[in-house]
């Protein structure tokens, strides 16, 4: 079990949940969580990612898959806290978020 601010995400079976429910996923967003949960606190990159799904989606791919997750764990996902971007490295799943956070745009 993985947990970030107010969600938890288990490994074993690929069910996100926040305190207020389970999260739906698609298959491919699913996989990218397990992706991110099993490496939790790691940079990992697009080639990381690529490998990790067999080779089965490409750079632009990755980044609409990244997009469509942000959408459903982010409070804004124009100003990620979760599911960060490293410049020219990567992302990153943070899991030392408190679980009542809010974000204050700057």
């Amino acid at each position: 079990l993985v947990t970030f601010g107010p969600y938890s995400f288990d490994l074993s079976v690929g069910i996100l949940m926040h305190s207020t429910g389970r999260i739906h996923m698609t298959s491919s967003e699913q996989r990218l969580m397990q992706i991110f949960a099993s490496s939790p606190d790691r940079i990992l990159s697009r080639d990381d990612i690529a490998k990790s799904m067999d080779n089965t989606m490409r750079d632009r791919s990755i980044d609409v898959a990244v997009a469509r997750l942000r959408a459903k764990i982010e409070p804004d996902p124009r100003f990620p806290v979760y599911l960060q971007n490293i410049r020219n490295k990567g992302w990153l799943l943070r899991t030392d978020t408190p679980p009542d956070i809010s974000h204050a745009t700057s």
